[in-house]
């Protein structure tokens, strides 16, 4: 199994506690909101020609499905109903999507104290909503307090079976340590080692560059991936560093595919990450760090040989580009970060992939003919046998794995892509995967072209063409 093949790997947000040699799985904040999609009451009709959606379910599966697909123009569509409940939901969407968690909490605080009384439910999907935009802007010992006092204003006004169950899930929450992180004072940088042979890819391939770190002490290369995880290790690795992990066990039918741990320390770089969670997958040579490590960073610079990060006194690149964020609503599955681009005429939202080794892929399908030239050409895959594509014709889809499902799973053309105002021509995969949430994905080639500056403190993310 090869890491990226799947868009959004589960989560261990809520991570696991150990008790003796047994592993106990916590229920994630994402279950208790899917539970209630399904129970929330109607609201009121608003004016006929300007109609919300039909019941809270509808809104909150429209804004829950948004917030994945990062759908700024469905959750603007709804920002602009009558309904002055619905534009508070889906104002408090557009200000997680951007980045702005603070706004965002304070919207959910609004909902949460004008509902508890007449509709708890909807009450708790936004005092959920507030908890996750804790996990997500890195405050997790804030979220974990919030989620322990959580409970007691909803006592007698949830169903007696439904308090039990969230009164049960925050206990077992307040014995799970929460992510720590000490940075070196000031800005530093991560040096990235191209083309090393690890990661399960053939030297010289795009997606082998890795950082040195040392998990629990020990040494060890990760490729920096854009994934919703902390840090994904392959089974041999997670044994080898003597790592404890227990799958999910909900379903007793198949072998699970993922399981989950917590990494006594994390180090690279003079920067120092404690009670990290870790996810143990199947396959061979899968090592990285994804996002949720990345996010502790708040300002950074990723580029193939280095990763620079920001203290608060240096010079930082022109970036006015809005913040695009991925996630659930409860915050459980982590983000993803996307960017906009112009491809057929038309705005596209592009998830960030850095863990596949391709430059442009997606679920459209490849222009019958190549795009006619007039744009510049990208240098880092202007072939489809050498640069970042690699092996990728002999079938071996590499990041990629199911994404384009094997020997000429998937279609390989050129798209005309504009960029900060410049026509570019990008190699693009389509992978035609059904699962996949989002129309495109830029790969790790893309680094071959530009770097990504990412500021989560002033809300900006921009690819910065070399």
């Amino acid at each position: 199994m090869a890491l990226s093949t799947e868009p959004d790997l589960p989560r261990w947000r809520l991570d696991c506690r150990r008790s003796g040699e047994s592993f106990v799985r916590l229920r994630p904040v994402s279950a208790l909101l899917a539970l209630l999609a399904a129970t929330l009451p109607a609201l009121p009709a608003s004016a006929a020609d300007n109609p919300p959606a039909a019941t809270p379910a509808d809104t909150v599966r429209a804004i829950n499905t948004a917030l994945v697909k990062v759908d700024t123009d469905a959750l603007d569509k709804l920002a602009r109903q009558a309904d002055p409940l619905t534009r508070l939901l889906a104002t408090m969407a557009l200000d997680r999507v951007h980045g702005r968690f603070a706004q965002s909490s304070a919207e959910a605080a609004t909902c949460r104290a004008g509902l508890i009384d007449n509709q708890p439910q909807l009450a708790l999907y936004c005092a959920l909503f507030a908890l996750g935009n804790l996990r997500l802007s890195g405050q997790d010992s804030a979220a974990n307090t919030a989620l322990q006092q959580l409970p007691q204003p909803f006592q007698g006004k949830l169903p007696a079976t439904q308090w039990d169950q969230l009164n049960h899930f925050a206990t077992l929450q307040a014995a799970r340590p929460v992510p720590e992180a000490e940075l070196p004072v000031g800005g530093f940088t991560i040096p990235v080692h191209a083309g090393r042979h690890h990661g399960g890819h053939e030297a010289g391939d795009d997606s082998s560059d890795t950082i040195d770190a040392q998990i629990d002490g020990k040494p060890v290369a990760l490729r920096v991936g854009t994934s919703n995880a902390y840090v994904v290790l392959d089974q041999d690795t997670a044994q080898g560093l003597g790592i404890q992990a227990a799958a999910d066990g909900t379903d007793k039918d198949h072998a699970a595919s993922v399981a989950f741990g917590t990494l006594d320390s994390l180090g690279f770089a003079g920067a120092t990450f404690r009670h990290v969670p870790v996810q143990v997958v199947l396959g061979k040579h899968i090592h990285a760090i994804g996002l949720s490590i990345l996010a502790y960073l708040r300002t950074f610079r990723v580029a193939r040989d280095g990763i620079q990060v920001y203290g608060p006194a240096d010079a930082r690149p022109a970036c006015d580009d809005a913040m695009l964020l991925a996630s659930d609503a409860g915050g459980g599955t982590g983000l993803r970060l996307a960017v906009s681009l112009g491809i057929n005429d038309a705005q596209s939202v592009a998830l960030l992939s850095f863990d596949s080794p391709f430059y442009l892929y997606g679920n459209k399908d490849a222009p019958a003919t190549p795009a006619p030239g007039g744009g510049h050409r990208m240098g880092g895959m202007s072939g489809t046998g050498g640069g970042g594509m690699g092996g990728m014709g002999g079938g071996r889809m590499g990041g990629m794995g199911g994404m384009g499902g094997g020997r000429g799973g998937s279609a390989r053309s050129t798209l005309e892509v504009t960029l900060d105002g410049k026509t570019l021509r990008m190699p693009y995969v389509a992978a035609r995967n059904p699962d996949l949430p989002w129309d495109y994905a830029l790969g790790h080639a893309v680094l071959g072209d530009m770097d990504l500056y990412v500021d989560f403190a002033g809300q900006h993310t921009c690819l910065l063409q070399h």
